[in-house]
This record gives structure tokens, sequence and C-alpha cells, in this order.
């Protein structure tokens, strides 16, 4: 399948980024703003009456000032092992390890993507 062939939500706002959680002397918790944002995802794609994929999904993402389009698709084939890594943290992990340090580095700041493809086999 393709994007075209899944499902679609528009997620109207400024899209939010994941804060850190925070840490205190009560235990650690994730910023209400990142729990509100991801909330109105949930709601939104549940709202347009989508069902819950179960099986290897793609996602295909567009971010502008005003909201998220989010195309989600099943996928038709999986590998027969599917390793436990989130495709989030792997790609966090590079970019941060692509960014500049010192005197070397890919770019100067992650910020600068623009554009992120890739596929978890």
């Amino acid at each position: 399948m393709s994007p075209e062939d899944g499902y679609f939500i528009y997620v109207p706002g400024k899209p939010k980024t994941k804060d850190r959680p925070r840490v205190t002397k009560n235990g650690t918790f994730t910023p209400k703003a990142t729990l509100d944002y991801e909330q109105c995802v949930r709601d939104t794609w549940q709202e347009a009456g989508h069902p819950t994929l179960d099986g290897p999904v793609g996602v295909h993402i567009i971010y502008s000032k005003d909201g998220a389009s989010i195309w989600v698709y099943e996928l038709d084939e999986a590998p027969e092992k599917i390793w436990a890594a989130d495709i989030d943290n792997l790609i966090k992990c590079t970019l941060d390890g692509l960014q500049q340090k010192g005197d070397s580095g890919a770019f100067v700041n992650d910020a600068s993507v623009r554009q992120v493809d890739a596929i978890k086999l």
C-alpha cells in the first residue's frame, strides 16, 4: 500500500515537539503540553473513524505552522523478525550523531533537517 491507499487525518494548530520528561522529587512526568498534543492527535484519529492497525505500517507526515497532515497506511509485507527499536528513537539518535560537535558533523544543528526518509527492516 501507499499513503494514498491508507488513512488520512489533519491535526489543526501549530505542531508540538515532544518535551523531555521532567524529574522531580515526586517522580518523573511528561509535561502537560506534550500530553495534550498527543491526545489531540489520537482524538483526531478516532473522530475520523479510522481503525487501530495491528501490523506493520507506514506513516507520512507533512508539518506546517498551521497543522499536520498525516497519512497512515498498512504495509504489504513484514520481515520475519521485527526488532524492537522504535524508528523515531533510531532517527533521533542518528540525527544527534550527525549534528556538529567540535570540528565534525554533517550539519550545525538538527533543527535544520526538513525531511527524513527512514525504513526499519
